[in-house]
């Protein structure tokens, strides 16, 4: 199974604890050496999301709102390049909590979230003409040590992204909101989950 962008490895350690061979890819260097340094037995390579190895795997995950993260033209290339790099019959597993219909719907400007004794601090503008998320993040640990960061992130309704999976060569098998439950997705769920199926 291939994870990407894996991040610092959350979803690709949690995999490989369960079993399934697993490689994790994403284009910070950063993020990759905190994804191996949790030990995990997933392999961890820095790489493109739009040259992905060619037909090596069953599977690709993109997991916890990699979607988004470039404009429409890199996001239709890196999910053709998904499409590569999946064997015949290989499947493409891909959630995000940023598609119009989950996200504007109770859209909020300012969000707070603690895990793990870092709180982080959210603000985000819509930005309407160009269909985006444009944010400040503020990360602060229990010690008061504070990093910031900026991110836009592309907003697509579903049937938008049902295209461009269409246009990368994905046939479109279900639209979830719960993947454990099988929840068929509906306006104002929380999260897409979408499988595919080259």
């Amino acid at each position: 199974m291939l994870d990407a962008p894996c991040g610092s490895g959350r979803i690709a350690a949690r995999l490989a604890e369960r079993g399934v061979e697993v490689t994790g890819i994403d284009i910070s260097p950063e993020e990759i050496e905190a994804a191996r340094a949790r030990g995990s037995t997933a392999s961890f390579e820095v790489g493109d999301l739009r040259a992905l190895p060619e037909g090596a795997f069953d599977a690709v995950v993109q997991w916890g709102n990699s979607f988004g993260y470039m404009p429409p033209d890199a996001t239709l290339a890196a999910l053709r390049s998904a499409a590569g790099a999946l064997k015949p019959g290989g499947r493409l597993l891909l959630e995000s909590a940023t598609v119009a219909e989950s996200l504007l719907p109770e859209y909020r400007s300012e969000l707070e979230y603690e895990a793990g004794g870092i709180t982080m601090r959210a603000r985000h503008d819509y930005d309407v003409r160009n269909s985006r998320l444009v944010g400040d993040f503020t990360f602060e640990d229990a010690a008061g040590r504070v990093e910031r960061a900026g991110v836009i992130h592309h907003v697509h309704t579903i049937g938008e992204v049902v295209r461009m999976l269409e246009s990368a060569g994905f046939q479109v098998e279900q639209l979830l909101s719960d993947a454990a439950q099988r929840t068929p997705y509906t306006v104002g769920s929380r999260h897409l989950i979408a499988i595919s199926r080259i």
